[in-house]
């Protein structure tokens, strides 16, 4: 699992 990836989907889900 990318850090990057963990960090985008925490953004997704702070946007959504």
């Amino acid at each position: 699992y990318k850090f990057k990836d963990l960090i985008e989907e925490k953004l997704q889900l702070k946007v959504d």
